[in-house]
């Protein structure tokens, strides 16, 4: 490679190093967030105050979405069950578009 060649590809390094120091320091705009949670935390003015308020989103399962007897056994060893009744679950979780999301 010739002297003029080097010279010139510095000079495009230094642009594209400029450029993407310009591209880093653009301001952004944060145009929507979501965010839902267990205990009824549906965005994050109420995720703060749930914190906020030192709440807990675990709860006894109950039979919210399952039979919880086919499932639960105290035996942490029994095989094909939970040891555990407390779940951490989402409202509505079938609205949950996951479509959009791919």
């Amino acid at each position: 490679m010739n002297k003029n060649k080097k010279l010139k590809n510095t000079s495009k390094s230094k642009q594209s190093s400029k450029s993407d120091l310009q591209v880093m320091n653009e301001p952004i705009a944060i145009i929507g967030l979501g965010c839902r949670f267990p205990g009824g935390v549906e965005g994050p003015a109420e995720f703060w105050k749930f914190l906020s308020e030192d709440r807990n989103g675990i709860t006894d399962m109950g039979n919210q979405r399952w039979n919880m007897d086919d499932f639960y056994d105290a035996d942490r060893n029994a095989p094909g069950k939970m040891y555990s009744r407390m779940v951490g679950l989402i409202d509505e979780i079938d609205q949950f578009d996951a479509d959009f999301f791919g």
